[in-house]
């Protein structure tokens, strides 16, 4: 067998041999991925069949920029095609109806006053992260890449904000806050 880097020049420069020994080389691994995710022999034939198709167009076309990674380059075609499977065969996630102690009610103003003050009570880049999140419904990808940080910093950020604020809600008791000593009172 030829080294993987082999394959992708080869395959670029038309050896139509190459390409039979990379679909060799490669069916049974990506075939045997597909199986063990999907659970369905004849779906996870498809998808390898996707799959060795779009690595082979890629290859064909130069698009592989890193040939020493193309094992790397065909699992995250793997990956990316069978997630799309699973989310073509359920597209909606299930909904179900908020229970009535998460629908907010005007007689919950206080508590929503709360969350207000909260909010602004927070670092003005926790705010903006939270906001976005919330108001704009902004994924943490869009969000770093807006803010020039990186999206695992976003997450973090956003999920101490979060349990911040629920900590003081929950500090409520009976309607008020109670001081914590932590700059939130």
């Amino acid at each position: 067998m030829a080294l993987l880097e082999d394959f992708a020049i080869r395959i670029r420069t038309g050896d139509r041999a190459a390409e039979e020994e990379f679909v060799r080389a490669f069916e049974p691994r990506v075939r045997a991925l597909a199986r063990f995710r999907m659970r369905d022999s004849e779906s996870a034939r498809d998808v390898t069949q996707e799959v060795l198709m779009a690595a082979l167009q890629a290859m064909r076309n130069g698009a592989v920029h890193e040939p020493e990674r193309l094992a790397a380059f065909v699992h995250g075609i793997a990956r990316n095609l069978i997630n799309h499977y699973f989310r073509s065969r359920d597209p909606l996630p299930a909904r179900e109806p908020l229970e009535s102690d998460l629908v907010w009610r005007p007689e919950d103003r206080d508590r929503r006053d709360l969350v207000a003050r909260e909010i602004e009570a927070l670092d003005a880049l926790d705010r903006r992260i939270l906001l976005m999140t919330l108001v704009d419904g902004s994924k943490p990808g869009e969000i770093a890449a807006q803010l020039g940080l990186s999206g695992d910093v976003v997450r973090q950020r956003k999920v101490r904000a979060t349990r911040r604020i629920a900590a003081r809600l929950s500090q409520m008791g009976a309607g008020k806050p109670q001081a914590t000593g932590d700059g939130y009172s």
